[in-house]
């Protein structure tokens, strides 16, 4: 080999198609870089004198674009440090059109290196030298390394990190067509495999949705693609309107499609699109040493494989610090808003909640700061109760001699759980805890001195709504019971549905004060409703048939929600619309407190989270 460097290169040009090639044999023989080659041949002579043009060719080509040269310099780990940050340029976009090739990084050398440098000897003894005068002369810029602009390539669009319920999950991307990992990759701890939002995951990232749904519309059949042409148009129009989240994405496409060109995909039609790998983020389960274990696109195939469930138990430890039971009284100190801790290599954030347990309130641990807040809610209103404890016993001596209040109630359940609903509903509206964020002590005692006055008035009040509330509805039971006609069954059962949804234990301290003040009037339209089923049968089913196609939807939606611990405002607000829609179609003469239709409803349940 060594002869073939020096014999064959004084006939031979660096570039010879042919010396390339015995070149590269020698190499793999060896194991060794051209470079290499080299520094053993000059073991037996120096090469420089045998053919200085070419061991320059090979000793800038070779050891410095390629880095084999051993130096003391820092430029060249600063060089490929940039090259490789700029490389991620290339795998976001996935185009290889931004950042300059090999050719350019040795212009870039041979430039600034004198013509006379050929060795590593040569070359160390003159950087020392000149990097006196020019510090930065070998080190390459951005300028230096772009062929163009990469101005579509942000953090926004590509971000590094996939931040959920306050866990940072690192992101990496590759463009490999055909490789394991090409696309996006997320590394996730096997603890942490649980934490990952199935749904947000179809997402992917900004930068790269309109070209997967660019590809989940071509992957329909032509029966319902053709209704898209062209597609990146009909995509560009849907974007907008998209916001990630953890819900189906294909079922939010379909919504947005609906909506601009009214026409409804199947899901199942979704479901049988073929996708390319790279609109499917690879997830890399890593084990405790920080290794990859599994990897794949397929979240619950991964969560299977591993047995691995939502919870945090395989490597957090049992008690945070922050955690206490048994409280009667704020003796805890300030609480964070959020606490942190570390699971393998990743911060996962968790948020402190006060959860009532009746007898007393434990500082827990949450997945969400809303589902804090709402537990917090009625953990203040048990320390609350705690403190106005005189207070509280008087309510309940005045509550208790309502004896209609307490004859309606009683079928419902008994004397102690209406006054400790009332009293639990009294002390939230009274001192607002739904509106309220307290964290520390001293917010604490401010809240008590300014609810104290109003708490007497707030349980005054809810005691006259509570008694209307319940007069009617025993009304309203009455006239379910007994034998009816079986043409009025459907109309009944909707009723009762309907009572489940707005009596049920605990209504009076979970719904607002806002709704709770229309429960008359819901109830009074139930029961004109029921005086009316016989001679507006017909029109009671239509009007029935009407509700359930906007009701349905919603009950879904709800039920889903709840299993997955999401807590929307806007479905809230339009579960209440759906009440005031009812009054619109059984009792018009009532009015409804706001205006609604179904064309309103379709408008306000694109708001709703999927």
């Amino acid at each position: 080999w060594a002869e073939l460097l020096a014999g064959d290169s004084l006939k031979h040009s660096y570039s010879d198609p042919v010396w390339r090639k015995r070149r590269g044999e020698v190499m793999a023989k060896q194991k060794t870089s051209l470079y290499g080659l080299v520094l053993q041949a000059e073991r037996f002579a120096s090469y420089s004198t045998i053919d200085s043009l070419a061991c320059r060719e090979i000793f800038l080509s070779e050891g410095l674009v390629k880095g084999e040269i051993h130096t003391r310099g820092g430029f060249l780990d600063a060089n490929f440090q940039l090259i490789s940050e700029l490389e991620q340029l290339e795998n976001k976009a996935r185009k290889r059109d931004i950042l300059v090739d090999d050719e350019t990084l040795y212009n870039f050398y041979h430039e600034r290196v004198p013509a006379d440098i050929c060795t590593q000897r040569s070359f160390e003894k003159w950087r020392a030298v000149i990097e006196k005068k020019s510090p930065r002369l070998l080190f390459l810029t951005k300028e230096d390394l772009l062929k163009r602009s990469a101005n579509e390539v942000t953090e926004a669009e590509f971000p590094n990190i996939l931040e959920w319920q306050g866990v940072k999950f690192p992101l990496r991307y590759s463009f490999s067509p055909g490789q394991s990992g090409d696309g996006v990759t997320v590394s996730v701890p096997q603890p942490l495999l649980g934490k990952l939002p199935l749904k947000r995951l179809e997402w992917l990232v900004p930068g790269m949705l309109r070209e997967k749904c660019i590809a989940l519309i071509k992957g329909l059949p032509k029966k319902w693609r053709r209704n898209f042409v062209p597609i990146p148009d009909y995509v560009d129009l849907c974007l907008p309107s998209m916001v990630p989240g953890d819900y189906s994405l294909t079922q939010k496409l379909s919504e947005v499609l609906r909506k601009k060109k009214g026409i409804s995909i199947p899901d199942e039609e979704w479901e049988n699109v073929k996708l390319e790998e790279q609109h499917l983020f690879n997830i890399e389960v890593l084990n405790a040493q920080g290794a990859v274990q599994e990897q794949g696109r397929g979240l619950l195939a991964l969560r299977d494989k591993l047995a691995i469930t939502s919870s945090l138990e395989l490597d957090a430890p049992t008690v945070h610090a922050i955690e206490k039971q048994g409280s009667v009284d704020w003796d805890f100190g300030d609480i964070s808003v959020y606490v942190e801790s570390i699971h393998g290599g990743i911060k996962v954030r968790k948020y402190p909640a006060l959860v009532d347990k009746k007898t007393s309130v434990n500082i827990e641990l949450c997945d969400n700061e809303q589902e804090a807040h709402v537990l917090s809610i009625k953990g203040i209103m048990r320390l609350l109760i705690f403190r106005q404890a005189q207070s509280v016993r008087q309510i309940r001596k005045d509550l208790a001699k309502n004896k209609v209040l307490l004859m309606n109630y009683r079928r419902l359940g008994n004397e102690k759980d209406l006054l400790d609903a009332l009293i639990e509903a009294a002390v939230i509206r009274a001192f607002s805890l739904e509106a309220a964020h307290i964290t520390t002590e001293k917010d604490f005692e401010s809240l008590v001195s300014l609810g104290r006055e109003v708490l007497f008035p707030e349980a005054k009040k809810l005691e006259s709504q509570a008694e209307k509330i319940f007069v009617l509805f025993q009304k309203i039971e009455k006239k379910l019971k007994g034998s009816i006609p079986l043409a009025w069954a459907d109309s009944f059962a909707d009723v009762k549905q309907q009572l489940s949804y707005l009596v049920f234990d605990g209504f009076l301290a979970s719904v607002p004060d806002a709704q709770l003040k229309e429960y008359p009037r819901y109830l009074l339209a139930i029961t004109k409703r029921l005086e009316k089923l016989q001679e507006n049968l017909q029109r009671d089913r239509v009007a029935t048939q009407e509700f359930k196609a906007v009701w349905e939807p919603y009950a879904k939606r709800a039920e889903k929600h709840q299993r997955e611990g999401v807590i929307d405002p806007a479905l809230l607000t339009y579960r209440w619309m759906l009440e005031e829609y009812r009054v619109s179609l059984f009792a018009q003469e009532l009015k409804t407190k706001v205006p609604v239709s179904p064309k309103r409803l379709r408008v306000f349940w694109e708001q709703v989270s999927v």
